[in-house]
């Protein structure tokens, strides 16, 4: 097991110091060179299995201790990553230049990627010939969890994550990716109309700048009477979407209308009462609170429970179009690409004329599910051939 761990150690501190002295990770080229990139490797690793001057790596590859040790670095590596937020590279900080915030981009990463790739591929050609159907289920689980590492090392220079802003006034097919670069999207979209649902406002008692007095505060509704400190607050009006109109406030859909409540206080010491609006306010109408002598009470802006855009979409210059919706977790899917929704305008909400989307393309993701399906049909055959075998040996 020494000389394993020693020659794997080499790997990984030789990978560590290229990802030092590179300072930006390791960008793998995207389509066509990453299919050129991968027959050239599975070709480098067919010359280690049948070229006798390299049969001591082919049989030091092949050892079951090499992968044991292979396997443990390769966890090392991911729990390292998990311990630090990970960002795409380059960064500024010193650990980043070990590559420890772009783990997965990290030259110790696709090292021990690669290694385990070969001892797969490896274990594989000099099972093949075996027609057993243990070592057959074996092969294909093998073969799952090639396919996987193959698409995880050669597809990550096709996966594409970018932002689109789309308009009410004009449609886009440009996205700017996260590696600072504007790409043509093979589709136009356009904002039709934004929907936002809002969680209602809370009543807060704040001090006279603002911070807020406790942890908990009740979601205001009409006809509600909360208790906060020693005050009672009876909530006699609600206006969910309201704008001020002289000393009250009056129902509206116009923009920047926010809630606003009509709310009696009464204090439990020396029952004396206030009443008055308050109001969460926007950014066309300022908020409105009631003084009471140390404290204030206000009411908290609405926070987003749900929000929905509509687009309208064109795809094969124009000669295509739709409308489609799009929603947290329930993105749409376009020529390749998922269309998440991303962001909104904060300050108009539910007037939004643009939104922020979130754009991926990983055209490598459907090999993906063909590794994972392999690893099943694999493990399913070795399951119920085991569960065969010993039925067989009871009788």
């Amino acid at each position: 097991m020494k000389p394993s761990l020693v020659w794997v150690a080499c790997l990984v501190v030789t990978a560590a110091l290229i990802e030092r002295m590179s300072e930006g990770g390791l960008e793998m080229p995207p389509f066509p060179y990453s299919i050129l990139n991968l027959f050239l490797f599975l070709l480098i690793i067919l010359a280690v299995y049948v070229w006798s001057p390299l049969a001591p790596v082919k049989q030091w590859l092949l050892k079951p201790v090499t992968s044991l040790v292979a396997i443990t670095c390769f966890l090392g590596i991911i729990i390292v990553g998990g311990f630090f937020y990970q960002l795409p590279p380059p960064s500024q900080s010193e650990w980043s230049k070990w590559g420890v915030f772009h783990m997965t981009q990290s030259w110790p990463f696709t090292t021990m990627v690669f290694l385990l790739m070969a001892i797969l591929f490896l274990v594989v050609l000099n099972r093949w010939q075996d027609r057993s159907p243990r070592i057959i289920a074996i092969n294909i689980c093998h073969a799952g969890l090639f396919v996987i590492f193959a698409a995880m090392a050669f597809g990550s220079g096709d996966f594409t994550r970018a932002k689109m802003t789309v308009y009410q006034s004009h449609a886009t097919h440009r996205a700017f990716s996260e590696k600072g670069a504007w790409i043509e999207t093979p589709f136009s979209l356009k904002l039709n109309q934004f929907f936002l649902e809002e969680y209602p406002p809370k009543i807060v008692l704040a001090t006279h700048d603002m911070k807020p007095v406790g942890r908990v505060f009740p979601e205001i509704r009409l006809g509600g009477v909360y208790t906060v400190k020693e005050w009672e607050i009876a909530v006699q009006e609600y206006v969910q979407y309201g704008i001020p109109q002289l000393d009250s406030y009056v129902s509206s859909m116009q923009e920047g209308a926010h809630p606003a409540a009509y709310v009696r206080i009464t204090s439990k010491e020396n029952t004396a009462s206030v009443e008055g609006w308050i109001a969460s306010g926007s950014s066309r109408f300022s908020p409105k609170s009631l003084d009471l002598g140390l404290y204030r009470l206000i009411l908290s802006l609405p926070e987003p429970k749900q929000f929905l855009t509509k687009l309208f979409f064109q795809t094969d210059h124009g000669r295509v179009s739709g409308e489609a919706d799009v929603k947290v977790n329930q993105p749409l899917k376009l020529k390749g690409w998922m269309i998440y929704q991303f962001d909104y305008d904060h300050d108009k909400k539910a007037w939004s004329q643009s939104n922020e989307l979130e754009l991926i393309r990983d055209p490598w993701q459907s090999i993906v599910y063909t590794g994972i399906g392999l690893l099943v049909i694999g493990g399913i055959m070795a399951l119920l051939l085991t569960r065969f075998s010993r039925k067989g040996a009871q009788i």
